[in-house]
């Protein structure tokens, strides 16, 4: 783990991130030209994203916040406060769809975001594991978010602790390639919906859930005692995930767009 500041102030948790964005944005170009998005329509997508990563990340630290004051009964914010990935997820998805729709009843007077929502769901599927893959580079670097301490060949030496850890970070990360690459490739095959949305939440809840009970770091509380916060809010979204899919199948489903 090498957790220190190497380029401009960053550490590689910066930098994992930074690369992260610049894949979300090339996959969503490819897959917009594939599908014939407007230029005018595909830089509004690239300024949402923007948007959308400033007020996720400020999502995650006040979900984990939250979460710390579950725990210990005070909350706060300040540099001690962590981020949530479920927590930035959240609050991202809702700034990204309210702007979406309000901005594009505007911008759009063909009704061209209408059309493209089945589309852009899609996106998010295969775009939002990509960019997750990259931070949990990020975090296998920094120390964060990694398992119990082992002696197994495949430890990894712990800065803080001076001790190996299980590299949860690293299988997470792989995990969420192997998503992105399964659901960038069915929704470019597709001519239709391709539920990537729903089957995006529901593979990583799976995943998440159980991955948790191998975390060893501080998460604080969540609203059930014995589940992590991660796995409650796995939980929740997997349900999520059921209702998307019933509802996008019976709009999108059987719909050459």
């Amino acid at each position: 783990m090498y957790p220190d500041q190497i380029f401009l102030g960053m550490t590689m948790y910066e930098i994992c991130i930074l690369i992260g964005i610049i894949a979300l944005m090339i996959a969503f170009r490819y897959f917009a030209d594939k599908k014939g998005f407007s230029a005018k329509f595909q830089n509004f997508i690239l300024a949402l994203i923007v948007i959308t990563i400033v007020c996720g990340y400020m999502s995650a630290v006040l979900f984990q916040a939250f979460y710390d004051y579950l725990a210990t009964g005070t909350f706060k914010i300040d540099s001690s406060t962590g981020a949530t990935f479920y927590g930035g997820f959240i609050g991202g998805v809702i700034v990204c769809a309210s702007l979406y729709f309000i901005a594009g009843h505007f911008l759009f007077k063909d009704k061209e975001h209408v059309r493209a929502f089945p589309f852009i769901l899609d996106c998010g599927g295969f775009c939002v594991p990509l960019t997750h893959a990259f931070g949990r580079l990020g975090c296998l670097f920094v120390g964060c978010c990694h398992g119990g301490y082992t002696d197994a060949w495949y430890g990894v030496y712990h800065a803080s602790s001076g001790l190996k850890v299980v590299p949860l970070q690293l299988f997470e990360s792989i995990v969420l390639f192997i998503i992105f690459a399964v659901l960038f490739t069915r929704a470019l095959k597709l001519k239709r919906y391709s539920h990537a949305m729903s089957a995006y939440l529901i593979s990583y809840a799976i995943w998440r859930f159980f991955a948790e009970f191998f975390r060893t770091d501080d998460r604080g509380a969540s609203p059930i005692s014995f589940l992590s916060p991660s796995q409650f809010t796995a939980v929740f979204l997997f349900i999520v995930a059921i209702v998307l899919y019933i509802i996008t199948e019976k709009l999108y489903g059987k719909k050459e767009q």
